[in-house]
């Protein structure tokens, strides 16, 4: 038996709720990082009671996302708009973007809403490799679920 476990195609559909609502989509991604990588989160913990009985509890954990792009591509403008919009500064009005993002396997047509989301982390500016070659552009996003 074997199995096709490409990605090739896939797309990550961004929404937000003030700087973009219409959306847009992104399946620029980088060639030297990984396109698109979900953290593992703990969905629970455990331990031992006094009485040496095992006892488990749900742990509530936000899913995080890293995307990376190609730098100065039509996903990276765009993330670099919600980065500036969602950035504090001092004087400015924040846009407070919730975000929803529509992860679409095209090999296999599997799509995976994340919900209720934060862009966390964007660089401000492109970063040059020891090669001279200008760095992919990474973004890292928090939602609160995925269906």
């Amino acid at each position: 038996m074997s199995y096709d476990i490409s990605g090739v195609n896939s797309t990550l559909r961004i929404t937000t709720s003030v700087t973009f609502p219409a959306g847009f989509t992104i399946s620029d991604w980088a060639d030297d990082a990984d396109a698109i990588d979900i953290t593992v989160k703990d969905i629970a913990e455990g331990g031992m009671g006094a009485g040496a009985d095992a006892v488990y509890w749900a742990v509530p954990k936000l899913i995080e996302m890293t995307i990376n792009v190609i730098p100065d591509g039509p996903s990276d403008i765009n993330l670099q708009i919600l980065a500036q919009a969602n950035t504090a500064v001092k004087g400015k009005l924040l846009a407070k973007d919730v975000i929803v993002g529509t992860y679409v396997n095209q090999n296999d047509g599997k799509i995976v809403t994340f919900n209720n989301g934060r862009l966390t982390k964007a660089a401000p500016a492109n970063s040059v490799a020891q090669n001279s070659k200008i760095k992919s552009k990474q973004y890292s996003f928090m939602f609160e679920s995925a269906t």
